[in-house]
């Protein structure tokens, strides 16, 4: 009994120690250098991996999106090493009013429905070594809110808000595709790995043809709005729309081992004034017979092809433009068997 007494002191003195203010985590001073802040009426809806073909737009009536984003200069010390606060702390007040963040803008106009903490760690050669952070966060406020402050951690902020509501962007801002040459073939191949084991599988499509396209991709500036010198893509977003309004998803992307790879995700270092060039290979679902087609960078096109020869490295006029719709009856299934 006395040693179960003991033990249970021992306990509660230990959580004593966790809850007193005496052991808490001293707060690095928070420097925000830079404050950039944008109001939308709408914003896109996207997954990573791309939503092909689908064009899906959040907007909620009597309502703004106010995009912040933050420069921090962490003013560190030889206690403090890192500081940490929750994404439903860092709160916007709008006079009595307290509102959590909805998301975060992580591509320039889409939103990413998750609430993102902010951890910050003292770099490993401080002092000698300055390390800024961005963040970002999204909130919903009431259309023709003049004013807020945004709460992170100690750090109070008094914000202005823009009277002007921004339009969505054009997500082929920032590229330039050229297609170099298309053709069709019978089949492709796509790496299988089975246990230990390298196999290679043929991939042919009974009711339609398969067309390969080889482009020339040019990265012109940063695609990432917390990292500014950052550009990610995947395979997934790009596809290709035939005459008549037959759109068709990219099958996958040529690797090292001669065979596709589907959903390939890319994160390039982009120095400014200096484009980054590169050359792929991709492969779509097509027609029989097709003769000619436009290349679709998230859904927008960006480059005309022609099968057998190369194509105009200009984005066609109507590159700012939504694809054509659709045939109304059949969809894109009929329209690729040929029915």
């Amino acid at each position: 009994m006395t040693r179960r007494l003991g033990m249970i002191i021992s306990l509660v003195a230990v959580a004593f120690l966790l809850v007193s203010p005496a052991a808490a985590a001293p707060t690095v001073p928070l420097k925000i250098e830079k404050v950039a802040v944008q109001t939308y009426a709408a914003l896109y809806v996207q997954k990573f991996a791309g939503n092909y073909g689908q064009r899906e737009v959040l907007s909620a009536p009597g309502k703004v999106f106010l995009s912040i984003t933050l420069l921090i200069n962490p003013q560190w010390s030889e206690n403090i090493k890192r500081f940490q606060v929750s994404g439903r702390q860092i709160t916007l007040s709008i006079g009595g009013t307290k509102l959590n963040p909805v998301g975060a803008i992580k591509y320039p106009g889409v939103l990413e429905t998750f609430i993102r903490s902010l951890y910050l760690r003292r770099p490993y050669r401080w002092p000698h070594t300055v390390r800024k952070e961005s963040y970002n966060a999204v909130y919903l406020v009431p259309q023709g809110t003049a004013s807020v402050v945004l709460h992170l951690g100690d750090t109070s902020i008094p914000i202005k808000v823009p009277a002007r509501v921004q339009e969505l962007p054009n997500q082929a801002d920032g590229v330039k595709v050229a297609v170099l040459g298309a053709r069709e073939v019978p089949s492709i191949k796509r790496l299988v790995r089975a246990g230990s084991q390298k196999l290679f599988s043929d991939i042919t499509l009974p009711w339609s043809r398969i067309l390969e396209v080889r482009i020339r991709f040019s990265i012109l500036k940063p695609n990432q709005v917390t990292s500014p010198n950052s550009f990610n893509w995947t395979t997934n977003w790009f596809g290709v729309l035939y005459p008549g309004g037959a759109a068709a998803p990219c099958l996958g992307e040529l690797g090292r081992e001669g065979a596709i790879h589907n959903n390939v995700i890319h994160g390039r270092t982009i120095t400014p004034g200096r484009p980054r060039v590169e050359e792929l290979t991709m492969y779509f679902a097509a027609p029989a017979g097709v003769k000619s087609f436009k290349l679709l960078y998230l859904n927008q096109p960006v480059a005309q092809g022609s099968v057998g020869g190369a194509a105009a490295t200009s984005p066609p006029k109507d590159a700012g433009a939504p694809p054509a719709a659709g045939p109304k009856k059949g969809g894109l299934l009929r329209r690729l068997l040929g029915r």
